[in-house]
């Protein structure tokens, strides 16, 4: 069997250090294994470098690289924006190490944007200094990607593409393997290993409006409750204020143009911001929440607002963003005189497994990197911190996953049990769930509405799924959606209150503290602590 990373999947299948998920997290943790000395399989539902929230992203990468700015400064910013939910320790990790993780990549040959030799720092909205890298590339996010993967396979990584895992293999309290799915050749695998270290990306694709990859259904996170380990404060969802509903869906806006003249505005062609914040750029969860209710009560334009782009002088607006004038104007549509309409959709999960500094969970040999862990943003992620998080704690989680992968004698792999089979059709039975998850744990949430999610979540578990020991990726896929969609809502359930990117209209004070889920037998539990 030939998995899409051009290995040859056979016989028997171990490695030292096995990674679920193949973006820049995954990869810079596979990279990290191998320069440690441990052997890495790198198992991917899709292309391992050609799949994913990295290859779709801007390939921006937020660190403290400017001569105004500082480790320090970095971390300020992040506190601030993640309204003390952060868990400090690895939010310092992540600003402190987030320079000398932008020169690994650029030795192991990512391009950044240059000017003069010097690189390129952009300004983003929530951070005080200019320090955005930006990766130079058509698209970026594509050349991060593929970057990243010439680098592991040189290293000798193997990478094996379309083939999801479908479950942790668990020995008591310890990880000693998983349990795989080869796509192509439509075979179970089992999978022996050391140590295992989640990098499978979000779930933003629960939802109905998002602007994520097919593959963010929430894996990483069934997961992880199905091996017994805790999710926290998955309630915090980053809705990104800035896509587009027309003249093409799902495209993502950077906030650049509204700092050099491009403005929004409702359907009575007001500038609305300023009723909700005292600026007209504001972190991302107050412009969702602020075009959200533009919409909701009557203001908006096919759910959102109008981007007019027309206050950008035009030698600007050629020089800084001809890419984007070519795309819509591809699409009928011309910038320099029309307004194109956005909306806020799902982009990422602040939430995730609850970790150390160096990526461990309470899971002996199970360690998590990038978007699937928890606790470095808070309740608001900064612009460019992803791709950052996903580098440092990629490098710092491979790095401990080898080491640990040395220190442990492999184990027997226990049985799989039993695995989601979908029974109903797939395509429907997702529809109904996102458009659920929009309606009922969307931008702005209440009680009720929450209570509705849960109770939706636990029937369709019930209803579209069944469990037997031959599972199929498609099970996993659904199952992991309504789980997703369930922690959420119960988590968001347990925060009597609201704090950034989570806003509940029925409570909107201010709580802070955390929300802990996990898996107790077949039911979904919650609690919220102080701390």
């Amino acid at each position: 069997m030939r998995g899409a990373g051009g290995m040859l999947l056979r016989g028997k299948l171990e490695a030292d250090v096995v990674i679920v998920g193949g973006g820049a997290a995954g990869l810079c943790a596979a990279i990290a294994a191998r320069r440690a000395g441990a052997s890495v399989l790198v198992l991917s539902r899709g292309s391992p470098g050609h799949s994913g929230a990295t290859f779709k992203s801007e390939g921006r990468i937020a660190a403290a690289l400017g001569s105004d700015d500082s480790p320090s400064l970095h971390l300020r910013d992040t506190l601030r924006a993640g309204r003390g939910a952060c868990i400090r320790e690895l939010a310092e990790a992540l600003t402190e190490e987030a320079p000398d993780a932008v020169r690994k990549l650029a030795e192991l040959g990512v391009r950044f944007k240059r000017r003069g030799g010097r690189l390129l720092l952009d300004l983003s909205p929530g951070h005080s200094r200019h320090r955005i890298c930006c990766v130079k590339g058509h698209p970026p996010g594509a050349e991060l990607s593929r970057s990243l993967a010439r680098a592991a396979a040189a290293l000798g990584a193997k990478l094996a593409g379309y083939t999801p895992v479908l479950k942790l293999l668990v020995d008591g309290d310890r990880i000693v393997g998983c349990l795989a799915y080869d796509i192509r050749g439509g075979k179970l695998l089992k999978v022996s290993a050391g140590s295992v270290v989640l990098a499978a990306g979000g779930g933003a694709r629960v939802y109905a409006r998002s602007d994520a990859t097919p593959d963010a259904c929430g894996e990483g996170y069934a997961l992880a409750l199905d091996a017994g380990t805790k999710l926290i404060d998955m309630e915090f969802v980053q809705f990104y204020p800035l896509i587009t509903v027309k003249p093409v869906p799902g495209i993502l806006i950077l906030a650049s143009p509204l700092y050099d003249g491009a403005s929004l505005l409702n359907k009575l062609g007001e500038r609305f911001m300023l009723k909700y914040s005292s600026r007209e750029v504001e972190d991302r969860d107050i412009m969702s929440r602020a075009i959200y209710q533009e919409a909701e009560e009557g203001r908006g334009v096919d759910g959102g607002v109008l981007m007019d782009f027309s206050g950008i002088p035009e030698d600007i607006l050629k020089s800084r963003y001809l890419r984007l004038l070519r795309l819509f104007m591809r699409h009928g549509v011309d910038l320099r005189r029309e307004p194109i309409v956005v909306s806020p959709a799902a982009h990422f999960f602040c939430g995730g497994l609850e970790v150390s500094e160096w990526g461990e969970t309470q899971l002996d040999g199970l360690y998590a990197a990038g978007e699937v862990a928890g606790g470095i943003h808070g309740a608001n992620r900064l612009p460019g911190n992803a791709l950052a998080e996903a580098a440092v704690f990629g490098f710092r989680a491979g790095r401990a996953a080898a080491e640990h992968a040395a220190s442990e004698r492999k184990a027997d792999l226990p049985k799989a049990g039993e695995l989601p089979r979908c029974k109903v059709d797939l395509k429907q039975a997702e529809a109904e769930a996102r458009s659920a998850a929009w309606r009922l744990v969307g931008v702005i949430r209440d009680e009720e509405r929450l209570r509705e999610a849960v109770s939706f979540a636990r029937e369709a578990r019930e209803m579209w799924l069944s469990f037997s020991a031959e599972g199929d990726p498609h099970g996993m896929r659904l199952w992991s959606m309504l789980l997703t969609l369930e922690a959420i809502a119960l988590s968001a359930l347990k925060r009597k209150g609201s704090l950034g990117v989570h806003y509940r209209r029925d409570m909107p004070a201010r709580v802070g503290g955390h929300v802990r889920a996990w898996m107790h037998g077949e039911i979904l539990k919650a609690e919220w602590s102080s701390e």
